[in-house]
């Protein structure tokens, strides 16, 4: 997954059959509030990489860290110090990303001394509750918070009015100038460069609807040739890679989830995506 600017970025952390669907559900919120690409959730590891590596790389670019905490959190898997969910919140310590505390299906705050003392520190930080009744509220008050963490998202960001000027706002209006060039020389290099000036990502999905655990099959075209294409529903749900001429074909289960109701499948490769409604149906 593509990296915000450095430090702008929310790393969600979680264990997928604790929290999985909340995760993905709340990924979709922030992904609407700052965009596809300040969203990381499950970090991409090729094989036989430091998978600590993978995990500072990816919190190097993220300014705050989301630690979601489910009712069957606390488990026995924390003990071993090659479970994944706590080698990435020793990453986001010893990193010095804000970690936020996201409690979610009734859950509590896990006591101290429950905890490998390498993350001893978390109960510390103030948590914030999502509520399935409450849900949007919480949510709005869980994006002010990061808002003041790692800045405005895509919806909230207004152009000051110009204050006088000093060395230290030219200072900051330059950082800010050359991010935006940086920004307009990934879009050239992704549009031109790659030779992809014509592309037009258009996916469409069968079936349209079902319960958890429905295969699906996604097919796009119009996509840059020979990109990978990771599949979104509620989260991560599949990659695949276009071919030459930009399309691909490609099927996903349906993840075992509360959240009925319709939801956006999205194929998101280099700078371009697209997306189509799915209906999550009870079981």
């Amino acid at each position: 997954m593509g990296a915000g600017m450095p430090g702008n970025a929310i790393f969600i952390n979680y264990r997928r059959a604790d929290s999985g669907g909340y995760a993905g559900r709340l990924r979709d919120n922030l992904v609407a509030q700052f965009g596809q690409d300040r969203a990381f959730m499950d970090v991409g590891i090729l094989g036989g990489e430091d998978w600590v590596a993978a995990i500072e790389r990816a919190l190097g670019a993220s300014g705050a860290m989301l630690a979601i905490i489910g009712p069957n959190w606390s488990s026995s898997r924390l003990e071993d110090p090659g479970d994944r969910l706590r080698q990435e919140l020793e990453a986001a310590m010893a990193l010095g990303v804000e970690i936020i505390p996201v409690l979610v299906g009734g859950a509590r705050m896990p006591d101290a001394n429950d905890l490998p003392p390498s993350i001893r520190d978390l109960p510390r930080r103030q948590a914030v509750r999502l509520s399935d009744e409450g849900w949007d509220d919480d949510v709005r008050r869980l994006t002010g918070r990061l808002v003041e963490v790692v800045g405005p998202g895509r919806a909230s960001a207004v152009a000051p009015v110009a204050p006088k000027s000093s060395p230290v706002l030219g200072l900051i209006s330059a950082v800010i100038f050359l991010a935006i060039l940086a920004g307009i020389g990934y879009v050239f290099f992704q549009v031109v460069v790659s030779g992809n000036i014509g592309a037009n990502p258009k996916i469409t999905i069968s079936p349209t609807a079902g319960p958890p655990g429905t295969t699906v099959t996604v097919s796009g075209t119009g996509y840059p040739s020979n990109t990978d294409i990771e599949i979104i529903l509620l989260g991560p749900a599949g990659e695949t890679t276009s071919d030459s001429s930009g399309a691909f074909t490609t099927t996903f289960d349906v993840p075992d989830t509360p959240f009925t109701g319709i939801h956006d499948v999205i194929a998101a490769g280099g700078a371009f995506s697209d997306s189509a409604q799915f209906t999550i149906e009870g079981g």
